[in-house]
């Protein structure tokens, strides 16, 4: 009995030993494979705004000491735009509007003037636009603060990708493919690439044209674009583990700089 509790107590330790070596081995030979945030292509309305605020007046002046009667069925907004941003308001453009009065709801509009004199507040430069606002069913009221937002460019059906997948230099592209990347987005203002997966899972570069930019994405053309192609966005951050890597590129060293430009006007 002492002999074969002895070789027990020899034992436990050795396959705990043996466990463990075959836990390493396993380990050593495990490789992290990266995964990206891929988007399809796709197209679809896309708009570039500028965001300000105003006061609500009716459109018809009067004496001091009389006063406004019957259904005021017109008002205008006078609203300040950035000096960074008036080059590119004009009249004729698109505008939404809300107030917080009427929840719910959201009023359109057009800019009828731009006017020229600068208004200097505390150092900060702007210009006074006038919108025009129907006020047919009266739920809008002199004296009422709007939210505006100016339509400064649209497009019905554009390709468009979010704005990171012009900046994005995959960690797993080969030198040769990052640098075609970076001469191609650092070709002129408008000049820009996505990287693209296909289907052997390989990093292909696209050359592009920016054109209208929004808070999120960027219209973008080209002859090689086509719906549905895998957008590379960024990482995903998950990792898995594979017998294979021959067919995965290996770029070593920190992924070269490079960003989508703006396109004019901007």
């Amino acid at each position: 009995m002492k002999k074969k509790a002895r070789r027990l107590k020899i034992g436990i330790p050795a396959l705990l030993a043996a466990a463990l070596l075959v836990f390493f081995l396993v380990r050593s030979g495990r490789t992290e494979v990266i995964e990206y945030n891929l988007n399809p292509l796709t197209q679809g309305p896309i708009e570039d705004t500028i965001a300000a605020s105003g006061t609500l007046a009716p459109t018809d002046t009067v004496e001091i000491g009389s006063q406004v009667s019957g259904k005021i069925v017109k008002l205008h907004a006078d609203y300040n735009i950035d000096e960074a941003d008036i080059g590119t308001v004009q009249a004729g453009q698109d505008v939404r509007f809300t107030v917080d009065a009427v929840e719910n709801r959201t009023f359109t509009s057009k800019v009828q003037q731009v006017r020229y004199a600068a208004v200097n507040t505390s150092n900060v430069v702007t210009y006074t636009t006038i919108i025009l606002a129907d006020n047919a069913e009266l739920l809008l009221r002199p004296g009422m603060t709007a939210t505006v937002t100016v339509v400064t460019a649209q497009a019905e059906n554009a390709f468009r990708v979010l704005n990171t997948a012009l900046k994005y230099h995959p960690p797993t592209a080969s030198a040769e493919t990052a640098a075609e990347a970076a001469k191609l987005r650092g070709a002129s203002r408008r000049a820009g690439a996505i990287y693209v997966m296909d289907d052997g899972g390989q990093l292909r570069v696209i050359p592009v044209l920016t054109g209208i930019v929004s808070k999120s994405t960027t219209e973008i053309s080209g002859d090689q674009l086509a719906a549905g192609m895998k957008v590379v966005t960024g990482l995903k951050g998950a990792t898995t583990s594979t017998a294979n890597t021959d067919n995965m590129p290996m770029f070593d060293g920190p992924p070269p700089g490079g960003g989508g430009p703006p396109p004019p006007g901007r």
